[in-house]
């Protein structure tokens, strides 16, 4: 069986975040991917696990994808 592999503006889409939010991810390793080339690919299984394990803690979401802790209030 061969795993859909997602392309980087796919993922943007699905996720409804913008590019530099992305790769700032990629760059803390937050979220699994694999390079080929010079250009990223996501497998669909794996970024599906990562968004269920994302759903533990909506804070954590939100301070990964953006560097800053939610608003309180």
């Amino acid at each position: 069986r061969s795993e859909r592999l997602l392309k980087t503006n796919e993922v943007l889409r699905c996720l409804r975040i913008n590019r530099r939010t992305l790769y700032r991810l990629l760059k803390s390793g937050s979220i699994p991917a694999t390079r080929v080339g010079h250009e990223w690919r996501f497998r669909q299984g794996d970024l599906d696990a990562w968004l269920e394990s994302q759903e533990q803690g909506q804070s954590a979401v939100h301070r990964d994808l953006t560097g800053r802790a939610p608003k309180s209030g």
